[in-house]
């Protein structure tokens, strides 16, 4: 019943390599937590984190309320909104630094799987990637991409790689 009394009796065989990422993940996702604490005063650090991270255990309990009461709630889970905004930023510096657009679109898709892996692939986060990089490769090869094809591709990956999650 108590936290100390569980103990690990061993490693599991073959996924020492995925524990260290996942441990290498743990420990930058504290990192920039604690940035973000350092930056911002403690309401909107908290608020920050949710946004960014998807973290929301550290929101005051009355501010969580406020957002459940306003009918906001959904604002706090990172959402497609949350990955267009960043995709966007992360356009703008890459084309001050190169006209390349190759080099803009793979640096933009490489920005947006380690996005993916640093919020733990949740769902939302893994469906608006998965459409924003069909739309990239799409336009590095000179084609248009339709959002319905790139929704229902997403739709598929989803129950494929992630079932639990739809």
């Amino acid at each position: 019943e108590q936290p100390e009394a569980v103990r690990r009796l061993s490693t599991p065989n073959g996924w020492s390599p995925l524990i260290g990422l996942a441990r290498f993940r743990d420990s930058l996702r504290e990192r920039i937590e604690a940035s973000l604490s350092r930056i911002l005063s403690e309401e909107t650090s908290a608020l920050g984190q949710a946004l960014l991270l998807g973290t929301r255990t550290d929101l005051p309990e009355d501010l969580r309320d406020a957002f459940a009461r306003s009918g906001s709630m959904h604002l706090l889970a990172i959402s497609g909104a949350n990955v267009v905004v960043l995709a966007s930023v992360l356009w703008c510096i890459v084309a001050l630094v190169t006209r390349s657009l190759r080099w803009r679109i793979g640096t933009l898709m490489t920005g947006l799987a380690a996005y993916l892996w640093l919020t733990e692939w949740q769902a939302p986060v893994f469906r608006s990637v998965v459409m924003l990089e069909l739309v990239l490769v799409g336009r590095l090869f000179g084609r248009a991409i339709s959002s319905w094809n790139a929704l229902g591709i997403a739709g598929l990956m989803g129950l494929v790689l992630r079932p639990q999650d739809l």
